[in-house]
């Protein structure tokens, strides 16, 4: 079996063997679930089949984590982690098969990681952690493979301030099992407008211009500062920042990184390039087709009701970033990166997906 596991008195315990990091809004939920369209690959227990929460925050004890209300509980051990890959021993088993692989995608491990002071061997009173979520990762999973997947962090910034919107809506309505229908009515409602972003934007940069020079740059991408100010995870687009925490810890073979313009455009490719990375079987013509024709998940379901970015956003979030996208072409380039995909053909053809959804259902 590729996972790690061992035995556990009378029972078998496995961590996982892949782990999508993030980031938010940039397709890794959609990209899971066509993962799991594999034969080789089981989903496991948690939510949607994908998710933990584990590692940003239920092992500090964070049970609940939404856009106005943070709930703390009990704090999660390495055995209820463990217990989240339950299911690929179960399947392993009835089918006899041991090259199943399981794994799991939380979208904010990779820049999240707010707690930081419950790390015993961080000092608590610094403004800055030493320790963070690949260093307790690599001490218990230090062969695991990482998936990235990245946007452009402006049109990412965008994207995840009209998804919160939703859970804005949720909790202010007591059945959570809200029709979409209902979602886009209430939009309006909620003020999902790019004038409310522009406000947003330009009070949480000049909150980080103030952060920086307090606390400087590290103690402001992992504080809660600029998050509590307006919600808006700003600081979850400098990529460069928190990937070179990552490869300081892990080693570059251990990653594939995606663009998401890159599975926008050719998600089969993508598909392809995942299923490589893992050592799993490629997939035959016609499940490579429904991988890549599939409806998108999580694309918003207000874009009919919510105006594009203004162009003096947009401008001004393309400065604050250019230090930051700069400095991740470097880091891509230092640490040779591969980023580019080989086009998949079906019967000597791209992928022709036209027939399988409208023009809508391809934004995430």
């Amino acid at each position: 079996m590729k996972n790690p596991c061992w035995k556990e008195k009378d029972r078998m315990r496995c961590l996982p063997y892949f782990q999508i990091v993030g980031v938010c809004r940039s397709g890794v939920a959609d990209l899971y679930n066509r993962m799991l369209m594999h034969p080789k690959i089981v989903g496991n227990t948690g939510p949607h089949s994908r998710e933990t929460d584990f590692w940003s925050w239920k092992r500090y004890g964070l049970s609940f984590f939404d856009i106005r209300l943070i709930k703390y509980g009990d704090f999660y051990t390495l055995s209820d982690f463990s217990n989240f890959f339950e299911r690929i021993q179960r399947r392993s088993k009835e089918e006899n098969k041991y090259d199943l692989i399981t794994g799991h995608a939380d979208s904010m491990d990779f820049w999240q990681a707010f707690d930081w002071r419950k790390i015993p061997q961080n000092n608590p009173k610094s403004t800055a952690p030493k320790y963070t979520t690949p260093d307790l990762l690599k001490h218990i999973n230090p062969n695991i493979k990482i998936i990235l997947m990245i946007r452009d962090p402006v049109e990412r910034l965008y994207s995840q301030y009209i998804h919160d919107k939703r859970f804005i809506i949720r909790e202010l309505e007591p059945d959570r099992n809200i029709p979409d229908d209902l979602y886009v009515r209430r939009v309006s409602e909620q003020k999902v407008d790019p004038e409310t972003f522009d406000e947003y934007v330009k009070s949480s940069i000049d909150l980080y211009t103030k952060c920086t020079r307090e606390y400087g740059t590290r103690g402001c991408l992992y504080g809660m500062r600029i998050f509590y100010n307006k919600r808006l995870p700003l600081v979850a687009g400098f990529y460069n920042e928190f990937l070179k925490n990552w490869l300081n810890v892990f080693k570059k073979e251990q990653f594939l990184i995606i663009n998401f313009e890159d599975y926008i455009k050719d998600t089969g490719g993508v598909m392809a390039k995942v299923f490589a990375f893992l050592d799993v079987d490629s997939v035959d013509e016609s499940t490579i087709t429904k991988m890549s024709c599939s409806k998108k998940i999580h694309a918003p379901i207000f874009d009919s009701k919510v105006l594009p970015m203004l162009d003096s956003t947009k401008s001004l979030l393309r400065r604050f970033y250019e230090k930051s996208q700069v400095g991740l072409q470097n880091l891509l380039k230092k640490y040779k990166i591969e980023m580019s995909i080989k086009p998949i053909l079906v019967n000597g053809k791209a992928i022709d997906c036209s027939k399988h959804y409208t023009s809508n259902e391809r934004e995430l």
